[in-house]
């Protein structure tokens, strides 16, 4: 078992993930152009660094870039596709929350990696975990001795 320190939740919260452009750009598929695009348009903002520095962006940033992108996909004009992403703040930080609150460990059962969610509120004995596999997640209760 791969406990998670204090320290590696705290980056997983907030802003404490960081990404360039570059890295914002290929993660989301949208160019660096379209990027910086939005961002003079005020759609999507860095995160506050000092002059000189290169920009950087939130998993939040991260997370509305993808939203951004796929109403746009889907044929929503760009103002218009702000506009749903920015109905979907309250989904963003729900994931956040679970992830920062819930995520206990990375372990290995029966050969799988297996993100440890901790105990199941009324079923003490008993863990939730999301099992990774080539065939690709699935949520199990396993004894929380595994």
């Amino acid at each position: 078992m791969i406990a998670v320190p204090t320290e590696l939740k705290e980056v997983f919260d907030k802003k404490m993930m960081q990404f360039g452009i570059g890295d914002l750009a290929r993660v989301t598929q949208v160019s660096q152009s379209k990027l910086r695009y939005w961002e003079s348009k005020g759609y999507i903002h860095p995160i506050q660094i000092q002059s000189g520095q290169n920009r950087k962006y939130s998993m939040e940033t991260l997370a509305r870039v993808h939203m951004i992108k796929h109403f746009s996909d889907e044929g929503y004009t760009l103002p218009v596709s702000v506009e749903k992403a920015n109905g979907k703040k309250e989904t963003i930080e729900v994931l956040r929350k679970v992830m920062v609150e819930r995520f206990v460990s990375i372990e290995e059962i029966d050969g799988k990696c297996a993100v440890n969610m901790g105990q199941v509120e009324g079923i003490p004995d008993k863990k939730l975990v999301a099992m990774v596999g080539l065939d690709g997640v699935k949520m199990q209760l396993i004894d929380e001795e595994q």
